[in-house]
């Protein structure tokens, strides 16, 4: 009997010892018709390709978005392409791509494959085009600075930049006191509607033909005090060998209590600080071009001055 059992193990084993050395025999022909009822090896698939973003700017990653598939189970690894107007920017297995320069126009497309070791699958692209980008302000710059005054121009000086070269034009809304004013469509703003304290301030819009950038605030102005003003001067008027000559002057601001001085002139000329009123009686010394400036200030020290020349010839002032 104990031959037979002998024999027996050795025909299930190809050799005579312990069944240990069976296992991996089974083992292998297990994985063999296990293969054999898969059949031959089928390449993989891509699917669902697509990109982060449809609008790519540059310095900004784009990701390739996408799923891999192999129907043997297998394992698998993915070649992804990406291209600039046909030519290669990138190429491995990265799944992102940041941009460097790039121009409206231009075709971003991306290619992936996949690889199970032993086949490779059909290439799946997606694809984007970079469009218009809208332009930018970067500020707002005034003439004058500061303290503008009632009735004088005040100009805006948009600074923008476009990422396309584009030209750019720019749309104005100006402000008093928070409130828009109407049809004020225009880089200068001249108003005589403003008093002092006002606030004035811009908004702007800049825009290049297809797009528009998001609107830009300026800074807000106070609108100054505007240093009164005298009439035009037409000369002394003689009265019994005194000469006079009624000064007026004019405050944009509407300022009353103006006061006048006289800073400059001959021996013996006054003016009434309060009227204006200019007398002179010239003395004997008195001949030739003779210098003379009447300054007007009001309450709050803004002044000016009006500066002329009287020729006396013969004892009469012109």
């Amino acid at each position: 009997m104990r031959k037979t059992v002998c024999l027996l193990a050795s025909l299930a084993t190809l050799a005579c010892g312990s069944g240990e050395t069976a296992a991996p025999v089974r083992k292998s022909l297990s994985a063999e018709r296990a293969s054999a009822a898969a059949g031959p090896n089928q390449p993989p698939v891509v699917s669902q390709l697509a990109l982060s973003t449809r609008d790519p700017v540059p310095g900004v990653p784009i990701e390739a978005r996408f799923e891999g598939a192999d129907p043997n189970g297998d394992a698998l690894s993915f070649e992804v392409h990406w291209l600039r107007n046909g030519e290669t920017a990138q190429k491995g297995d990265a799944r992102a791509w940041t941009p460097g320069a790039l121009a409206k126009g231009d075709r971003i497309e991306l290619r992936v494959r996949a690889s199970d070791g032993q086949a490779w699958s059909e290439a799946a692209s997606a694809s984007a085009r970079v469009g218009n980008r809208a332009p930018e302000i970067e500020n707002i710059l005034f003439e004058p600075a500061d303290e503008p005054k009632r009735g004088e121009p005040l100009v805006a000086t948009p600074i923008a930049s476009d990422a396309d070269g584009d030209e750019v034009e720019f749309e104005y809304e100006w402000r008093v006191n928070g409130g828009a004013l109407r049809g004020s469509n225009d880089p200068r703003f001249i108003s005589m509607e403003v008093k002092r304290g006002d606030r004035v301030r811009v908004r702007v819009t800049a825009r290049d033909g297809e797009d528009e950038s998001a609107p830009a605030m300026s800074p807000e102005l106070t609108i100054a005090n505007s240093a009164p003003v005298i009439d035009k001067f037409d000369g002394f008027e003689a009265v019994g060998g005194e000469f006079r000559h009624q000064f007026r002057a004019t405050d944009p601001d509407g300022d009353g209590g103006l006061r006048f001085h006289l800073s400059e002139g001959p021996r013996g000329m006054e003016v009434d600080p309060i009227l204006g009123l200019a007398t002179w009686r010239p003395d004997a010394e008195a001949s030739g071009k003779i210098p003379v400036q009447i300054e007007v200030r009001d309450s709050y020290g803004a002044a000016s001055a009006l500066r002329f020349e009287l020729t006396l010839n013969r004892g009469e002032a012109a």
